[in-house]
């Protein structure tokens, strides 16, 4: 996902008349239809991120700054951008000044995937000497989507594992006789279980190929171990397990995920499992970005 993809041309407003930062942030606001905002709602809020009382306000440069809001209401990332003809004041104490552009982005309270790193990846574009002055010079809409080193800004970097995540579903104990592992990978079509102790400790993973490995027939004569009916998760499962954390780059992860050719890695915090990141997960998001199915 680009930056251009969360910026069409009704969320840019230039040239953009205001006279402080609470106007600017009205203009805004008022231009983020499907943020689930109404007219009311977007002026008290623009109201409270100028106060300083609500989000995030990044001075990047002496022109340009950049606020972040996470909000109930929008069900995605928004964006809006505007560019103001003269400069308008700002009154925040962090930030007190003035500022000419203004980059507003919405997100939902529980979206992971507007992460520091994309903020920052943000910042540091925007606050580059030539992508300021000729965003500071573009008098409309056409020129500012014509900067292609800021509308082209990719946002997957941002992505954490923790955006992709699907929570774990199921857990067995290390003594959990291996037919009922079996019987729940094969009723819920699982490629893995993970094995916990007794305060959910991760102790290892068993996989389909473990399933399989112990239940097929001793191929060298002779090969002792305990029968099938007496084996428990700990006989089979795998102990050195790779896992990632929640605040891992997606990109990272999924290049373990490639090059281990593996359908999935485990996701743990604090050495207890919390979920699984997909082949299909990372793909979902990668190319569709957040808030979309199918």
């Amino acid at each position: 996902m680009k930056l251009s993809d969360l910026l069409p041309d009704e969320r840019i407003a230039a040239p953009m008349e205001v006279t402080d930062l609470g106007e600017a942030l009205g203009t805004l606001l008022s231009r983020l239809g499907d943020a689930a905002l109404g007219a009311a709602e977007a002026e008290s809020l623009a109201a409270e991120l100028a106060a300083g009382r609500a989000g995030e306000l990044i001075r990047v440069n002496a022109d340009v700054i950049v606020v972040v809001a996470r909000l109930e209401a929008p069900e995605e990332l928004s964006a809006a951008l505007g560019v103001a003809a003269r400069a308008f004041r700002v009154a925040l104490e962090e930030a007190s000044g003035t500022a000419r552009a203004l980059l507003l982005l919405l997100a939902p309270r529980g979206l992971r995937a507007l992460n520091p790193e994309v903020v920052r990846t943000l910042v540091r574009v925007l606050g580059g000497k030539a992508c300021t002055r000729r965003l500071l010079a573009a008098g409309s809409v056409a020129e500012v989507r014509a900067l292609g080193d800021l509308m082209d800004t990719d946002l997957h970097e941002g992505y954490l594992v923790g955006d992709a995540l699907a929570p774990v579903r199921y857990r067995v104990y290390a003594d959990t006789p291996l037919s009922e592992v079996v019987d729940l990978i094969v009723r819920r079509d699982l490629h893995a279980v993970p094995v916990v102790g007794e305060h959910y400790e991760l102790m290892g993973l068993l996989t389909v190929g473990d399933a399989l490995r112990a239940l097929l027939p001793p191929q060298a004569a002779g090969r002792a171990g305990r029968s099938t009916m007496e084996q428990r998760a700990r006989d089979v499962m795998t102990r050195s397990v790779l896992c990632v954390s929640e605040d891992q780059s997606l990109n990272e992860a999924a290049s373990i995920i490639v090059n281990r050719g593996v359908e999935q890695l485990p996701v743990a915090r604090d050495g207890e499992l919390v979920g699984f990141l997909t082949r299909a997960a990372v793909l979902r998001l990668l190319f569709k970005g957040p808030g979309e199915e199918g």
